[in-house]
């Protein structure tokens, strides 16, 4: 199980210093010295429990300010006062903006208690990932029809392992998390003759490999990394790979820290050779140039059935090896230089499919904060054939009437889908996105489920925002 994240907020070095050394075995800690920098951090990244140092040189009670801030943002970080000014109304005031805990300070016990109110406040968010799917599952893809759904902390839950990526996954959260941290740890390492940190992630294509890292570049931003894309797609030959190089080598200079993601890198066996000095000593040689990259993260992403045999085989190298093909012999060879980590990316189960769908929903229409409880059911049981991308496909075929506003609600009557019948379907590209459609019964299956969905189920709206 992953560590939980914890933010500790004061403006006292020392005390963060003291603290740091004190939960670091079983938090990951991050510290902030400022108000700005806190909110900052809050809104970017997101923490299991925030410790919040109630008085600062310019606010006395900057700490409820800051408690307020995380109330007012729906920032769904847990909050813990430390104070030296344990009034009643400071307590009432605390209560009100929904802090966990409230500890004062410079007591012989304080480091005891905010221990004991560290393992409570976990107690109700440790397994938040289980909680959320059975709350999404309970309360949408059972048949009860309830009048009043909110799923808005289960949709919370599943934002709440990288910023803008959604997971129910309990294994690969415990990964991002992991991965996040070692490439923070491997660019602080100041030893020389550091080798590559490498890293595979592998999925069934549209599974949101180039997007996770999207995500997680936008977290590692302010430990100043930026991500070089190159996809081995457009490969031709091995001086297509000198731009991607040369811009690391720019972002080096100007004191930066290059992760090279590579995406399909296993769409042809052949470029191999060309990863393996690479990811071994960071050094390349391309025609008459040598370049020495030095301290870099390379993630490689690829979707082949075939990665998953050579994966299982290179637990167990060994001479048997030499009787495989010569592409998994490639393969291994290249997976045994990943000193990293290889991330499987799962397949999308039900109660993820409904919150990745809100999600984009809602990046399509700002102000939403309720969807039609049969269109969630819809996607849930239905079977996307490439995962994120055909869900993505999906929300931008939703048309709206024409006269009709969408405020905070999406209502299926105030939408134009193409589900009437078979013809309407199949004249369009979504047909594709179904695996139904290469069933016997084809896109009729698709009309079938749509139609028993919309049969049993009141049109009850979902409160998820």
């Amino acid at each position: 199980m992953e560590k939980p994240i914890i933010l500790i907020i004061d403006d006292n070095k020392a005390v963060l210093d003291s603290y740091s050394k004190l939960f670091s075995e079983d938090f990951q800690v991050t510290t902030c010295e400022t108000l700005p920098d806190a909110k900052e951090m809050l809104i970017k990244d997101i923490y299991d429990i925030a410790i919040i140092d109630m008085s600062f040189p310019d606010k006395p009670k900057g700490g409820l300010s800051l408690c307020k801030f995380i109330s007012d943002k729906k920032i769904k970080t847990k909050s813990i006062i430390l104070t030296a000014f344990g009034t009643l109304d400071n307590y009432r005031k605390a209560n009100n903006l929904g802090v966990s805990d409230y500890i004062e300070k410079g007591k012989p016990d304080t480091n005891e208690k905010l221990t004991e109110s560290l393992s409570k406040t976990l107690d109700i968010t440790f397994n938040k990932i289980d909680i959320a799917k059975k709350e999404i599952a309970e309360e949408i893809l059972s048949i009860k029809v309830n009048t009043e759904i909110n799923i808005s902390d289960a949709y919370h839950i599943s934002l709440g392992t990288l910023k803008d990526y959604i997971t129910l996954d309990k294994n690969l959260s415990k990964n991002i998390t992991e991965l996040c941290l070692s490439i923070e740890n491997y660019f602080k390492n100041t030893a020389n003759n550091v080798r590559p940190l490498n890293y595979i992630l592998h999925g069934h294509p549209g599974s949101g490999k180039s997007y996770l890292v999207k995500c997680l570049i936008n977290k590692l931003y302010t430990h100043k990394v930026s991500a070089i894309n190159f996809n081995m797609a457009s490969y031709e030959n091995a001086e297509d790979f000198l731009p991607p190089l040369e811009e690391i080598r720019n972002i080096q200079i100007s004191n930066q820290y290059p992760l090279f993601f590579i995406d399909e890198f296993d769409n042809n066996s052949k470029n191999y050779p060309l990863f393996l000095p690479l990811m071994w000593d960071g050094e390349i040689n391309i025609g008459h140039r040598y370049l020495k990259l030095g301290k870099i993260v390379i993630i490689l992403a690829g979707s082949k059935n075939t990665l998953s045999e050579a994966i299982e085989t290179a637990k167990n190298m060994g001479n048997e090896i030499k009787s495989k093909s010569t592409d998994l012999a490639k393969e291994v060879d290249l997976l045994s230089r990943i000193n990293g980590k290889i991330i499987q990316l799962p397949i999308l189960n039900k109660e993820e499919k409904i919150c990745v769908f809100l999600f984009l929903l809602k990046n399509k229409y700002k102000h939403l904060k309720f969807c039609d409880l049969n269109l969630l059911k819809f996607v849930g049981e239905n079977n996307f054939r490439y995962g994120i991308r055909s869900i993505y496909n999906f929300v931008n075929y939703i048309k709206i009437r024409k006269g009709i506003a969408i405020g905070n609600e999406l209502n299926i009557n105030h939408t134009e889908l193409p589900f009437k019948n078979v013809v309407d379907l199949k004249s369009t590209g979504l047909i594709y996105h179904f695996l139904e459609h290469e069933k016997e019964g084809g896109a009729d299956s698709v009309i079938k489920l749509w139609k028993r969905i919309n049969e049993e189920n009141q049109n009850n709206l979902v409160r998820f925002a």
